[in-house]
C-alpha cells in the first residue's frame, strides 16, 4: 500500500497517484499522453519518481496507491487512511513524503503491518533509501 503526499488538485489536473498506473508500462507513447509541458506532471518528473522508486511490477500489480491528502481537513484525511488500512490489511504501508508520513502516523493497527517512510524523490538525491525499500519488497515477495 502506497501513500503519496497528495494534494487537492483542480479538476483538470492529474495527481501522481492517478499517474501511478503508468508504473506498469515502459511504452513512451502511453506515458507521453499523460505527461508533458501542458499537463500537471512533466515527463521528467514522472520518470524521476518511477525510476528512483524502482518498484517491481509484481509489487505494483498487488498494491493500492493513493494520496494522503484528499480533503481540506487533516482529521478527515487521517480517518479515511485508517479505514483503508483496516480494510486492506496490507503487509506494508509505504509513505512517500513527509506529509504522507505525518497523516498515516506510522501507527500500529490491530493486525501485523509494517510501515516504511521514504522521502519524496523530487526533493533530494539519496537513492539508498529506495534501495532499502526494494530490499523490504523482496522479503515480502519471497
Amino acid at each position: 500500500m502506497f501513500y503519496f503526499e497528495g494534494s487537492r488538485q483542480d479538476k483538470n489536473k492529474i495527481s501522481i497517484t492517478v499517474l501511478s498506473h503508468l508504473w506498469l508500462t515502459d511504452d513512451e507513447t502511453i506515458i507521453d499522453k499523460f505527461c508533458g509541458e501542458n499537463k500537471w506532471w512533466t515527463k521528467a518528473n514522472f520518470l524521476n519518481i518511477k525510476n528512483r522508486l524502482a518498484v517491481d511490477k509484481k509489487i505494483i500489480e498487488r498494491s493500492y496507491i493513493t494520496d494522503a491528502i484528499r480533503f481540506d481537513s487533516d482529521d478527515k484525511n487521517k480517518e479515511i487512511i485508517k479505514k483503508e488500512i483496516d480494510f486492506f490489511k496490507p503487509k506494508l504501508v509505504v509513505c512517500i513524503g513527509n506529509k504522507a508520513r505525518d497523516l498515516v502516523g506510522m501507527r500500529f493497527y490491530d493486525f501485523p503491518v509494517q510501515f516504511h517512510y521514504v522521502k519524496f524523490p523530487k526533493y533530494h538525491s539519496n537513492n539508498n533509501i529506495y534501495l532499502e525499500l526494494n530490499e523490504i519488497f523482496k522479503k515480502i515477495i519471497d
